[in-house]
């Protein structure tokens, strides 16, 4: 996979295509099974997103609209020489360890489809970008197959054509997340490497303070590393 992403060298990429806040009401039958219990609305990825997708050539695709077919049709919308800087997924994730094939990123059903982009999805689409960001928990997990390497979303999304994915390896906290992503977007825009965009972004979560009104007492309440040391980087060199 990574001999076949450094054969492909694009124009640098213009433009954030985000997702978040996906609809997850109405699921039934083999999609609920499929879901497992009942996904719980995720409000801070539209705020998230919204932030990220501010510039010109930017778009965002929420609640209704973060639908697979939307998705699909936004990554083709701009003609098929596009190369988007960023495709910026934040919902929330189903990992099947032991059949990584189904683990999928859960979207809002509709049209036909269940809205769980699963990796064998990913492997059909065709993605132009510089970046593939994976606001979801647990996006890097997989399983190790022998002769194969890491079976996962971030293996899926390399084969689809990202040469660089931002996933997380445990559970992550919503507004934490959302804190992290825009301060990473806010870095990467301002010239800095994808590495040191999100080293920073990192600290700037460890070190995140608020002050109590009453008291006047500053707390750092997300200092503990499961609020912000999830976060890696997996592909190729800038």
């Amino acid at each position: 996979t990574f001999e076949l992403l450094g054969r492909h060298r694009y124009r640098k990429g213009q433009g954030v295509l985000g997702v978040g806040d996906p609809a997850y009401g109405g699921v039934d039958g083999v999609q609920t099974r499929r879901r497992g219990p009942s996904l719980a609305p995720l409000p801070a990825t539209r705020a998230e997103v919204e932030a990220i997708t501010t510039g010109s050539g930017d778009r965002h695709l929420l609640g209704a609209e973060a639908t697979e077919h939307g998705l699909r049709t936004a990554l083709s919308a701009k003609g098929p020489d596009h190369v988007w800087k960023s495709v910026h997924l934040a919902c929330h994730a189903i990992v099947d360890v032991e059949s990584p094939s189904m683990t999928s990123l859960a979207l809002t059903p509709g049209g036909g489809e269940d809205g769980l982009l699963s990796s064998a999805e990913v492997l059909q689409l065709n993605l132009r970008t510089d970046l593939a960001v994976l606001s979801a928990c647990r996006t890097a997990r997989g399983k190790y197959v022998r002769g194969e390497g890491l079976m996962s979303l971030t293996r899926a999304f390399m084969f689809a054509g990202a040469p660089r994915l931002i996933v997380s390896l445990w559970d992550v906290d919503d507004d934490a997340t959302a804190f992290l992503m825009t301060t990473f977007y806010r870095e990467w825009n301002a010239g800095r490497s994808t590495a040191q965009a999100l080293r920073r972004a990192q600290l700037s979560v460890r070190d995140h303070e608020i002050r109590d009104a009453s008291s006047g007492k500053t707390s750092r309440p997300w200092s503990d590393p499961k609020y912000w040391g999830a976060w890696v980087l997996w592909g190729l060199p800038e």
